[in-house]
């Protein structure tokens, strides 16, 4: 079966199938802060895959808000999904479409998306089954891992630096996490990002 090698538009495909069939009547677009805002869409695709982890009766109770933080808390505790977003900023709009479209990556790549019924297999055995060339969204998740892991690294490298007290010396010291970084991603990884940036 082919597949798009459109990132956003599997993406999109992949929220819009599990909303529809979560069955809560929530409807997903586009990855702009207006789809995502409210709370609901990301309590609805968590409700397909987990329904016993979210009730969606009591999550459209309460207020955006809250609903972002229990759908991020619950992600983040259930399927170890960071919460790379804040519910402020997704509530108040302030969420840029590829901040939220990297989070609901996050998603996808945590939760069944082979065409399984809701709560079956894994994104783990969906990964090994497939070729990633077929799945640009794993692809670019695969990258994204290969990018904090660098960035877990640079942070190891800092630890118990003293930041200085003056201009020059905080300017050194940036050049120098600078030249790290760059040697940390290299140029061949440095391409993929740009690459990778093209298509979202």
């Amino acid at each position: 079966m082919a597949h798009s090698h459109d990132p956003r538009k599997v993406l999109m495909d992949w929220v819009q199938a599990t909303l529809k069939a979560e069955g809560s009547g929530i409807e997903a677009s586009c990855f702009t802060s207006e789809c995502f805002q409210n709370g609901l869409a990301f309590n609805a695709i968590l409700a397909c895959h987990r329904p016993k982890l979210v009730n969606m009766a009591e999550v459209k109770a309460k207020p955006p808000v809250e609903r972002l933080s229990f759908a991020f808390t619950t992600a983040q505790n259930e399927l170890h999904v960071a919460p790379l977003l804040t519910p402020q900023d997704v509530a108040e709009g302030k969420a840029d479409d590829k901040s939220i479209m990297v989070y609901t990556t996050e998603l996808y790549n945590a939760l069944p998306h082979d065409g399984s019924p809701p709560g079956a297999g894994n994104a783990a055995a969906t990964a090994a089954a497939g070729d990633e060339a077929d799945n640009p969204v794993a692809a670019a998740l695969a990258l994204m891992e290969a990018l904090n892991q660098d960035l877990v690294a640079a942070e190891e490298k800092t630890k118990g630096v003293t930041i200085g007290n003056d201009f020059h010396t905080v300017k050194h010291q940036l050049d120098e996490h600078q030249e790290f970084m760059k040697h940390q991603l290299g140029q061949a990884k440095a391409a993929q990002i740009m690459e990778l940036q093209k298509t979202v």
